[in-house]
């Protein structure tokens, strides 16, 4: 299961840094509302996290009754379970900035969120073939303690 949920938490990963890679593409060039922003990383993004930007885009009906912040950490909580609490921490803190401040600083989030989710990716990735063995063995020798308690 460890090892499942490592490799569900990469594909997570790498499908946030699609959509944030589109988003900050999208801010550098045309300087997009937000909503439309969300609809373009929800297309591009792939089917992992594609959940996760339509359901931020359509709570932004609600900004009235509460923040973008609000609204991105809710979302971040409900759509992407396999992510672990640091990956999500960091990208509620990516929610913090994208809206609120000035272009320069939007992207320089984007660029920090990008950095640190490829660091935790790639760090997971490098656990992976480790955590596979690991199981396998514990599973080996659970069999064989097993076999013995048996005879």
């Amino acid at each position: 299961m460890r090892v499942k949920a490592a490799g569900q938490e990469i594909r997570t990963l790498h499908s946030l840094m699609r959509g944030i890679r589109v988003m900050r593409a999208e801010l550098s060039c045309r300087l997009c509302p937000l909503e439309e922003l969300l609809v373009m990383a929800a297309n591009l993004a792939g089917a992992e996290t594609g959940v996760f930007f339509q359901s931020c885009a359509a709570s932004l009906s609600g900004l009235n009754e509460n923040s973008f912040v609000d609204l991105w950490i809710d979302a971040c909580r409900k759509c992407l379970p396999a992510l672990s609490a640091e990956s999500r921490g960091q990208l509620e803190t990516l929610g913090a900035s994208l809206g609120r401040y000035e272009l320069d600083e939007q992207l320089a989030a984007c660029d920090r969120y990008l950095r640190c989710a490829e660091e935790t990716a790639n760090g997971l990735l490098a656990r992976l073939p480790e955590q596979r063995k690991l199981s396998l063995a514990l599973s080996a020798a659970a069999g064989a303690f097993l076999c013995l308690l048996i005879l």
